[in-house]
């Protein structure tokens, strides 16, 4: 909710300034007269835009009152020293541990408590002690004891600073400037009257007071202020009315305006000279394009974050800078309404970034999201041009040489690796063809592979389909074969969602489908191709369901089958299934029957993702000498019990990567625990898509998302 304001008269909130991370709104314009010969250039551009999206975009997750917030938007956000976030809002303060919610509210008559519910101001002291300023009153909390000392201030504060001798500086709305001994409580008032809305002390060790009625140099010494205001001069301050301050690493001061946009302030060391350049609202892409300036942060990335009063978030990178202002380029992030993982709002009203990446945003929801690139590139697939509405879900990856393909709802994309970034070749319409008198069409594509014959493609209602490639290694959509149920040989069904290429049987393609089993396709240099198929039953001749979800080849050449009821360790030499289902009565059992994934690492041993957690193959021997199977699941260890995994990777540190559907846990394969976790939208697997992702022999992962895909190298995440 936003109050209205008199056009001359700026809001009364402003929070202290924090830091701020945002995503770009990923499009470009250009003049339908460009003249043909500027036709390459054009296509540079554009490929040169689309590498830029890819490494700029973010993807939020949305925090709300259903987490524990006692009220969704942020005035205030901070990172204490041991890591928690506290969070202050219209309706009280918020101490997350990124689980659950602490919450601090006023308590009627007790003075031990905040002293207003409407927090708009937070500072971590020096000895661990927040500061909370309110919209009444001024509270400092020991987190430790919880003690609560209130402290008589009848204003609302909107900024808070300690300097390097302990004092506490505080600014309000219309009661001026205080500094504070938190020791014995004793203050000193200064500029009466005034509105403060930050408070910084510079490298110089000059203290610089935003008020709204001009920047203000503060001598304490002298106990004087000297006052920078707008004048004819395009070298000052373009606003008198000042919001924010932030301090870039080489010096800059960096001022937030209320209806002036943004100056860069260049000090001399001395203090004496002090020269303004203007970065406001200009024509042309790349403009600040919003004058109102809500919040400043320059954060630990040399990057200066700008947050807006109702235009989103703006960034301003390190080398951008440098430039003047009609030449620097911000990247815009707003509000996307057909996007969930943007912005939830335009307007931001408070910012951090905490010591592990994570950006923090106050909008109309709590919004979040890691901002360390850590090799992370991004990439959003294209919409389709006659169906712009249409969602593009990813449902499957598969790579060959430079190419990757990436299979979804009614489309296939190819990509190529060049120079370290994938650039999108082609987009090809749903994968069809005619036989007979029948037109036979996928819906989605289910599962890919590739090798040096050409890309299988697994689809749903349209059978198995095998491109050839050409001579760059696109698809030769004049070669195809096909494979269905009417064909000769055929497969069991035309939904088919699970797709291996055999390495210890040459020739031989295994098949899974939805709702009629499994398969073995057989092929044989001029002979024609023969197919084998796999009832489901309880004999150990028959798979246990008709349902397959996943296939997997051992080094052995054992198959491994995941099903919707149970799994499979299918022998070829034999032709005899092993089945394997979950027992409450017994702990060795595999803790799910609905598999997603399996995974065979570099040590042998076989892991299996289901419903219900984590499992790896254990092999045992009886009394008699005879090798068994059992499974070992986690269920003491967090993330791994009760948890739908989806994806199972492996780097080559000797950890597992488990795609769980919020996120990824980092698994230490020789002590069996959990390294890490990294529960973010980034890593989110909100469809629970269980084919979406892939590694490469570099230790690079691709992961599929709700709007692309990602690349990360694993091993620079620690």
């Amino acid at each position: 909710m936003h109050y209205q304001f008199d056009e001359l008269q700026p809001p009364a909130l402003f929070p202290k300034s924090i830091v701020i991370l945002i995503t770009p709104n990923g499009f470009v314009t250009l003049e339908k007269s460009v003249k043909m010969r500027l036709k390459l250039l054009l296509f540079l551009i554009t490929a040169t835009f689309h590498l830029a999206n890819a490494q700029n975009e973010i993807y939020f997750s949305h925090l709300g009152m259903e987490t524990g917030l006692s009220n969704s938007r942020a005035n205030a956000i901070i990172q204490d020293h041991k890591g928690f976030i506290w969070v202050g809002t219209w309706n009280g303060l918020n101490r997350y541990d990124g689980y659950t919610c602490t919450t601090f509210q006023p308590s009627f008559h007790d003075s031990t408590s905040i002293s207003n519910r409407e927090i708009v101001a937070l500072m971590e002291d020096s000895k661990g002690n927040i500061w909370i300023g309110t919209s009444n009153g001024l509270n400092c909390l020991n987190p430790e004891s919880g003690k609560l000392k209130n402290y008589p201030f009848h204003s609302r504060i909107l900024s808070l600073f300690e300097d390097p001798n302990h004092t506490i500086w505080v600014g309000t709305w219309s009661d001026g400037l205080y500094n504070l001994n938190p020791e014995n409580g004793e203050m000193n008032h200064f500029l009466q009257g005034n509105i403060v809305s930050d408070i910084l002390i510079d490298s110089r060790n000059i203290l610089w007071i935003a008020t709204y009625y001009g920047l203000r140099e503060f001598d304490r010494n002298t106990q004087t202020f000297k006052r920078y205001l707008p004048d004819s001069s395009p070298n000052s301050i373009s606003n008198s009315t000042v919001t924010q301050l932030a301090e870039a690493s080489n010096g800059d001061l960096w001022v937030g305006t209320w209806g002036g946009g943004l100056n860069k302030v260049q000090v001399s060391e001395d203090g004496q000279q002090v020269e303004f350049s203007r970065f406001q609202n200009r024509p042309g892409s790349g403009s600040l394009d919003a004058d109102i300036i809500s919040v400043l942060y320059y954060d630990q990335f040399n990057n200066l974050w700008i947050g807006t009063w109702n235009e989103g978030l703006r960034l301003l990178k390190e080398d951008q800078q440098q430039l003047s202002p009609d030449k620097a380029q911000f990247l815009s992030y707003t509000e996307q309404p057909d996007n969930p993982a943007s912005l939830s709002e335009g307007g931001v009203s408070a910012i951090w970034v905490d010591r592990t990446g994570m950006l923090w945003v106050g909008a109309s929801t709590l919004d979040r999201s890691s901002i360390i690139e850590n090799g992370v590139n991004r990439y959003s697939l294209p919409k389709d041009q006659n169906n712009p509405f249409h969602k593009v879900y990813i449902k499957a990856f598969a790579k060959y040489k430079n190419q990757l393909w990436i299979g979804a709802n009614y489309s296939l994309f190819q990509y190529e690796l060049t120079n370290g970034k994938y650039l999108l070749r082609k987009r090809y319409t749903r994968p069809q063809y005619r036989m007979g008198t029948n037109t036979f069409s996928a819906n989605s594509i289910l599962d890919l592979a590739a090798d040096s014959s050409g890309l299988w493609v697994g689809t749903e209602d349209a059978g198995l389909i095998h491109y050839s490639y050409t001579k760059d290694l696109m698809l030769d959509q004049d070669d195809i074969q096909y494979f269905n149920q009417q064909t000769t040989p055929a497969i069991p069904g035309n939904k088919v969602n699970a797709i291996t290429i055999s390495l210890k049987y040459p020739g031989v393609i295994w098949v899974g489908t939805l709702q009629n089993g499994m398969a073995k396709l057989y092929f044989q240099k001029d002979r024609k191709p023969e197919s084998t198929m796999y009832d489901a039953g309880n004999s150990n001749e028959s798979c246990t369901d008709y349902n397959i979800r996943e296939i997997h080849e051992d080094r052995s050449g054992k198959v491994w089958i995941g099903t919707q009821n149970g799994l499979n360790c299918f022998n070829p030499k034999t032709n005899l299934f092993q089945h394997f289902f979950y027992s409450a009565s017994n702990p060795n059992s595999i803790n799910d029957n609905v598999i997603n994934t399996i995974k065979e690492d570099a040590y042998g041993s076989i892991w299996v993702g289901t419903n219900s957690g984590l499992n790896r193959r254990i092999s045992v021997s009886d009394n008699k000498g005879n090798s068994k199977i059992q499974f070992k699941g986690y269920p003491d260890i967090d993330f791994l019990s009760n948890e739908i995994v989806t994806n199972i990777l492996e780097d080559k540190s000797g950890n597992l990567w488990v795609r769980l559907y919020r996120g990824f846990v980092k698994f230490d394969i020789k002590n069996e625990n959990v390294a890490a976790q990294y529960f973010t939208k980034d890593y989110e697997n909100t469809r629970v898509e269980r084919n979406t992702t892939l590694t490469f022999s570099d230790g690079q992962f691709v992961l599929g998302e709700q709007s692309g895909f990602l690349t990360l190298l694993s091993r620079q995440y620690v």
